[in-house]
Order: structure tokens, then sequence, then C-alpha cells
């Protein structure tokens, strides 16, 4: 059987390619650079940067419908918490593309590759 060494570019859709080469009965491997599979995108890009500017459009929401008189106080940010939640949303993920490779007997290798 022949073994295809993968590497883990920008985003989580790159596991789900890859598992369709397992799925096709290849062997294969992917080669992460990350401490945890799913790419920039995933664990310090995309992901925790969207669930922040999630969070920034609420506040936004909140302050534009005052002009239909639903007024909401200041929020307050209580940024422990907030960031609590990015991590939550980040690990669920996490866990989902890695029991996707391990569903797919997708090895994952944490390094890089030269």
């Amino acid at each position: 059987m022949k073994q295809i060494f993968l590497f883990s570019e920008e985003v989580p859709a790159d596991t789900q390619q890859h598992s369709g080469a397992a799925d096709l009965g290849q062997t294969v491997t992917i080669i992460e650079r990350e401490k945890t599979i799913g790419g920039v995108c995933l664990n310090v890009g995309c992901i925790p940067s969207k669930t922040l500017l999630h969070a920034a459009s609420v506040i936004e929401d909140t302050e534009s419908v005052s002009k239909y008189g639903i007024v909401f106080s200041k929020p307050e940010i209580d940024i422990k918490t907030l960031n609590q939640h990015k991590e939550k949303i980040i690990n669920n993920l996490v866990s989902g593309l890695n029991k996707l490779c391990e569903l797919r007997k997708i090895k994952v290798i944490y390094g890089t590759a030269k």
C-alpha cells in the first residue's frame, strides 16, 4: 500500500481532504507544524479571530437597534471569559479533527519537514 504524506497548511479543511485519501484506501500521514491539528487557521488565525469578531458584532448590533427604541446599557467585557469561550470553540474543533483522523486511521506527526 502506498504511503501518502500530507502537510497541513492553513485550514481545517485540509484534514477533511486528507481523510478522502484515507477513504480511498491510502495510508495517510499528516505533518502538522502547530501544537494541535488544524493549522494556523484553527489554532491562531481565522477561527480565533472570527470568534472575537462575532462578539464585537453582537455589541455593534445592540447599539444599532437604538434607532428602534431598544436601548441596552454599555457592555462590560470580561476578557477572561471571552478568551475562555474562544478556547472552548478551538478545542471543540480540534477534538473533532482528532476524532476524524482516528476514525480514518490518519497518523499525525507534529513538527516541520525539510
